[in-house]
């Protein structure tokens, strides 16, 4: 399951908190762009602060949803990378940044894995903002995304590199830095406000009709997909285990 929100008017809400901007931060989920996404500019897909904000971070879809781009704010918006493909071919996209306020390699934004943005000058202001999905942060109702979310993540202190490939190839993001998760949505779609699995609780509140898109769990495809197709028998009960368990469809945590 994953939550859909469909361009025009749906968008989920995180009130501001200390949290969602600390000195240092992680960020990751999943996305699913459908083919018949009709994207304008800079549409967006996840927003802490932002534009006429003092500081936070953005993901963004640009240009009929062929370009992907991530941004870090300090008053002003610096592009730490972005990547041009075919993010309508019907699969899953997993996207991530890492970034620090101070030290080398600032920035880096990971898609599907591979780093396709590094920033090592821009500086990325702490402060303490509200967070939007699928719409603009400052300006609720702007420039509105069209997609599917799933198992967003955020911790408070810069992950490794290592960390993207980890997540891509099917982590889940509750088993990884677990003392420095301060938010984790799996975005299931069944439940309004959409549950935090953390202690802090942050759940988010819904605002217009997303709605539950469903599908197998997105880390369970990708670990999947990573299993040969001739299976040794001795591994076969292993593998059915594994499987059984990452998709498992209730709202629990794994």
């Amino acid at each position: 399951m994953a939550r859909f929100f469909d361009g025009s008017g749906d968008r989920a809400t995180l009130a501001s908190n200390a949290d969602w901007n600390p000195t240092d931060v992680s960020v990751s989920m999943w996305i699913y762009v459908p083919s018949s996404a009709v994207n304008g500019f800079a549409d967006r897909i996840i927003e802490c602060g932002g534009f006429n904000k003092t500081g936070g971070w953005s993901f963004e879809v640009a240009a009929a949803a062929d370009n992907i781009s991530c941004l870090v704010w300090a008053g002003t918006s610096s592009q730490v990378g972005g990547a041009t493909f075919n993010w309508t071919d019907g699969g899953w996209h997993h996207l991530f940044l890492t970034s620090r306020i101070t030290g080398s390699n600032l920035h880096r934004f990971f898609a599907n894995g591979i780093q396709i943005g590094t920033d090592n000058t821009s500086s990325r202001t702490v402060s303490t903002e509200t967070i939007t999905v699928a719409s603009q942060n400052d300006s609720p109702g702007s420039n509105d995304g069209e997609f599917r979310m799933a198992e967003l993540a955020i911790w408070d202190t810069n992950l490794p590199d290592s960390a993207a490939q980890t997540l891509h190839r099917g982590s889940n993001a509750w088993r990884l830095f677990p003392t420095h998760l301060v938010g984790y949505w799996k975005m299931l779609g069944s439940r309004s406000p959409e549950p935090d699995y953390t202690v802090n609780d942050n759940d988010m509140t819904l605002v217009g009709n997303s709605i539950a898109a469903p599908h197998l769990n997105v880390y369970g495809i990708q670990k999947l997909a990573s299993v040969p197709i001739i299976t040794p028998v001795a591994d076969l009960d292993f593998v059915f285990h594994q499987t059984a368990f990452r998709f498992r469809a209730d709202d629990s945590p794994l």
